[in-house]
């Protein structure tokens, strides 16, 4: 949901996301890179991709969203992005858009077996 992310910076271009935060180790797993981290122990891997999208018309919501999953906002920098998100809306025709893009992995094994 990249529009979210863009919202947030936007917003603030110098928030901690919190998905930004603390290292991983390794490569996350994600359409970008799966097929190719499962082709280590696949002969076959197709991605089936399912693209979707949200459209928000709601401030509260929204806000709610990205406060428990992205950022921490409380009082005066919580009403702020409130605000904020509500100018985007109004701006946008009263409608924020946000893609989804998921999908499958199918991988075979060299035995044929399905996994």
């Amino acid at each position: 949901m990249r529009e979210i992310i863009e919202l947030i910076q936007k917003f603030d271009p110098g928030a901690a996301i919190h998905w930004e935060r603390g290292g991983r180790v390794g490569e996350p797993f994600s359409l970008e890179n799966g097929a190719a981290q499962l082709s280590e122990w696949f002969e076959k891997v197709t991605m089936r991709r399912y693209e979707d999208g949200l459209a928000v018309t709601e401030v509260g919501p929204l806000v709610e969203y990205v406060n428990s999953g992205y950022m921490d906002l409380e009082g005066e920098r919580l009403r702020a992005c409130e605000e904020f998100v509500e100018r985007e809306m109004e701006s946008r025709g009263g409608v924020i858009r946000i893609g989804k893009d998921s999908g499958i992995f199918v991988s075979v094994k060299d035995d044929g077996s399905d996994a």
